[in-house]
């Protein structure tokens, strides 16, 4: 009874919220995402190590924010990524006069953390969060080249939680308030991560595609993997071959361990709606506290796209929609900070 009355008061929440402008302001004024690269790291020199999250140049402060492009070992690879979080204050005692919860977020492409992610860190931040994001294996942007190469959200799932991980340990975190948000690959990032650890307090999952290698769920995102192997692993693979990458990608099986409240968001677009409503399902019946936003007249990306002068005539007013949501799933599981005694 409880579960179905909060999803009862979201639901209402997700009607009755439609053009409260609730996007990320330097999202909403963002005209151009075009993706700037800066050169790849010199990691020898730089020596990261795999306890620590680096801290290399400070990108933004003002306003009561600051970020950094940062660094951090996932594995054998040197990841780079974003970090935005309130200017922390120290007592005299050396402890941080707050602890504040963390979201991270899990992007979609391949070309790092973009401006418009950027943007959405730095909203976060102001709201008082710690928010980081990976860049992923592979991947070039602003903030430099990571080692590895692209996996299509299998290595990316390690490089999601070993960031989760570190950023647990900050000291002015509070590992108790974490909370993730994904969308297209990003999602199915978060997706297989929620599967394996249940420190969450909350998960967004925008768009994405699953995976599984069980027939109980028809070897759901077979096609899609088939389609982009080689690209990933340079040529075609076996079928055999097919499963085990699936499941190294599991988003199904996994679910009856998976204790996160699950927000999804989907589009008429997206790239296999019906496996993500399948997956909805399963999480109902597995008893997993959701919730599904569908937006039919939108596209995959909506959320964190920019005005490229062709989008659909009602894409703001979701786009507002989708945010008021979104803020309201996060803060809702993970309130803001109040001041240490």
């Amino acid at each position: 009874m409880r579960i179905c009355c909060r999803l009862l008061l979201f639901a209402l929440i997700a009607l009755s919220s439609i053009g409260f402008g609730q996007t990320p302001p330097g999202l909403a004024n963002l005209a151009d995402d075009s993706v700037g690269m800066s050169p790849a790291r010199d990691w020898t020199k730089l020596g990261i190590r795999t306890w620590e999250i680096r801290n290399l140049e400070r990108t933004e402060r003002g306003g009561g924010v600051e970020a950094y492009n940062i660094a951090y070992k996932s594995g054998d690879y040197s990841i780079t990524g974003f970090l935005a979080r309130p200017i922390v204050r120290y007592n005299p005692d050396g402890q941080p006069a707050a602890l504040y919860p963390a979201v991270i977020l899990n992007h979609d492409g391949r070309q790092g953390v973009t401006r418009a992610w950027r943007e959405t860190a730095l909203e976060f931040a102001r709201r008082g969060y710690v928010v980081a994001a990976s860049s992923f294996r592979g991947q070039q942007g602003l903030e430099g080249g990571s080692q590895g190469r692209f996996e299509f959200a299998k290595g990316e799932v390690v490089d999601f939680l070993q960031l989760t991980q570190l950023v647990r340990k900050l000291d002015y975190v509070d590992p108790q308030r974490m909370v993730v948000i994904g969308e297209g690959h990003g999602a199915s990032v978060t997706a297989a991560g929620i599967g394996r650890s249940n420190i969450f307090r909350a998960a967004v999952v925008i768009s994405p595609t699953l995976f599984s290698a069980s027939p109980e769920y028809g070897y759901a995102g077979l096609q899609r993997l088939r389609q982009v192997s080689s690209d990933m692993l340079g040529g075609s693979i076996s079928e055999s071959a097919l499963v085990r990458e699936l499941k190294a990608r599991e988003a199904f099986t996994n679910i009856g361990n998976l204790r996160t409240p699950v927000l999804v968001i989907a589009t008429g677009s997206d790239p296999d709606l019906a496996t993500t409503l399948r997956w909805v399902d399963t999480l109902r019946t597995k008893g997993v506290e959701q919730q599904l936003l569908r937006y039919p007249s939108m596209f995959s990306g909506f959320v964190t796209a920019t005005d490229n002068g062709i989008r659909p005539p009602d894409w703001r007013e979701n786009r507002d929609n989708a945010w008021e949501n979104i803020f309201q799933w996060v803060e809702h599981y993970a309130p803001k900070s109040p001041l240490l005694k």
